[in-house]
């Protein structure tokens, strides 16, 4: 529910500027897109009082390339803006692996319950993903129209973005870490993208990691002394 949540009041701007950039023009959508994603924030901050820091730039950048199209009447900044966040996130990606820190946590502001070597798998997959988006945004928007732009947005990126992060499930859940709390939503999506392969593998991992515990146990169990009788 916390997820649905987010992801409805963060495509919600996109949506807006779309519907008023076809009935009115770029300018309006524009001025729509500022305002519901200063309302949207403050709605995430309302419910769960912590903002993730991927959303907070995603709003500055925003509010920045909307406030320079309106004042120099320029649509070409709004239409940038997706090329330009999305290099930022793939640069901050790209660091992190390369000193092999979890920067995609930090970015997130959750804790995915990933191994190490889960957050390197996944955050690599990010960053290349974060960079075809800049080159697929700079592609469209310099060579077609505002409105197909917009279009590309909505139609284009929102369910792009909603396949990618579903198809990272399988592989999230195979690198969880062994006291990963259960998630029904997340597993239920796993087993049907991968037929139940990753949380067989999860599971024959926690199984195993439990072994040696087990047999530690009935190592360390006294032995009872019989007593002798008429002692």
């Amino acid at each position: 529910m916390k997820i649905a949540t987010k992801l409805s009041l963060e495509f919600l701007p996109l949506i807006l500027f779309l519907i008023f950039t076809f009935t009115n023009d770029v300018y309006v959508g524009t001025m729509w897109l500022m305002g519901t994603t200063v309302l949207a924030t403050a709605l995430v901050w309302y419910l769960y009082r912590q903002v993730a820091l991927m959303a907070l730039i995603n709003a500055a950048t925003g509010l920045a390339a909307g406030a320079m199209t309106l004042y120099w009447t320029d649509p070409d900044f709004v239409r940038m803006k997706p090329t330009v966040i999305s290099l930022i996130y793939a640069a901050i990606l790209f660091i992190g692996l390369i000193v092999k820190r979890p920067l995609l946590k930090t970015l997130l502001g959750e804790d995915l319950h990933l191994t190490e070597q889960g957050w390197s798998v996944i955050t690599r997959y990010c960053a290349l993903y974060f960079a075809f988006i800049a080159v697929v945004n700079e592609a469209i928007w310099r060579n077609f129209s505002i409105e197909f732009w917009a279009g590309f947005k909505v139609f284009g990126l929102i369910p792009l973005s909603l396949l990618f992060a579903v198809a990272l499930v399988p592989i999230a859940r195979r690198f969880r870490t062994l006291d990963a709390p259960e998630d029904s939503t997340v597993d239920s999506i796993a087993d049907y993208l991968d037929g139940g392969a990753s949380r067989k593998h999860w599971a024959e991992q926690k199984a195993a990691s439990s072994r040696p515990a087990e047999a530690g146990k009935r190592i360390a169990k006294p032995v009872a002394t019989p007593q002798r009788q008429g002692s």
